[in-house]
Parts: structure tokens; sequence; C-alpha cells
């Protein structure tokens, strides 16, 4: 699934309210996975999100906007929520997998309002992820995208 935290509790982005609470959203997506698996049994589901919209365990995400200065909200909160209720219900996620263009890991992106963006690690907080995804038994998964890949060298790209 591409996003359905976000999706769900920001269905318009800015300027648009959806649930306010994890537990709610966990819910929704929940009931979604078990109606999936009536038809497809064996589907098997990853939570998709892109990572630099989100804080972490208290820090600003990329962009320094919004509540607490974490666009989405904080992503550490997410993941506890949505294994314990999926196991529960019998729909397990399979695992996780990060959107993170490579200049936002990186912390060259220029999409970034805060002063000390380049003081912050942002690797780590995607390896912080991946260990905890793995500590829990699912798999984690990463695609990095650039808009400048085919430009330049090899060496770049």
């Amino acid at each position: 699934m591409d996003g359905p935290v976000c999706r769900i509790m920001h269905p318009g982005h800015e300027g648009c309210v959806g649930f306010a609470r994890v537990d709610d959203v966990a819910d929704q997506l929940v009931a979604y996975m078990k109606e999936v698996r009536k038809t497809l049994p064996s589907v098997q589901v990853f939570d998709g999100c892109n990572f630099p919209n989100w804080g972490w365990k208290g820090g600003p995400s990329y962009w320094g906007k919004g509540p607490r200065k974490q666009f989405y909200g904080d992503l550490w909160n997410v993941p506890p929520v949505l294994v314990k209720k999926s196991r529960k219900a019998g729909v397990p996620l399979a695992g996780v997998t990060v959107d993170n263009p490579y200049d936002f890991a990186i912390g060259t992106a220029t999409a970034s309002v805060l002063p000390s963006s380049g003081e912050i690690d942002w690797m780590k907080r995607i390896l912080d992820l991946d260990r905890y995804v793995k500590s829990k038994g699912m798999e984690f998964s990463i695609f990095f995208n650039c808009p400048t890949s085919g430009e330049g060298s090899d060496e770049h790209y």
C-alpha cells in the first residue's frame, strides 16, 4: 500500500483532515486488508511510506513544517500500532517499504527549510526503521530515486 497512513490521516494533505489517531487509521487498514484477503488469500501487504515527509522519534520531517515540524507526524508512532493490530486480526504486514529520494537521505535536497538539516543524520533514521521492522520478523525494502540520476556522469549516478 502506498502511503496509506498519510492518505487516511491527511487525505488532501495540507488543509484537509482525516482520522486524527493512528489507532483509527490502523483499524481502517486492517479492515481493508481483511477484505482483500477474502478474495486474494495469499496476498502479502507492505506498508509504504514517503519517509522524508514524516518526523522520527520526536525529530522534524525533512520539510520542517507542520505541528512540531513533523509534517505528517511522528512515524515512530505508526509501525508498532500497525504491526500489533494487523497481527491480532490475522492479516499481518509482510513488511515496510520506504520511498526516500537519495538527495533527501544524504541531506542535500534543497527542499528542507530547517536551518540545521545538515546536522541530522537522515540515513541513520532509515537504518533505525530498518532495524525495527526486521526485529518484528518483517521485510524492509527501500527505493531511492533521484531527480538528477540521468544527468551528469556514471559516478554521479
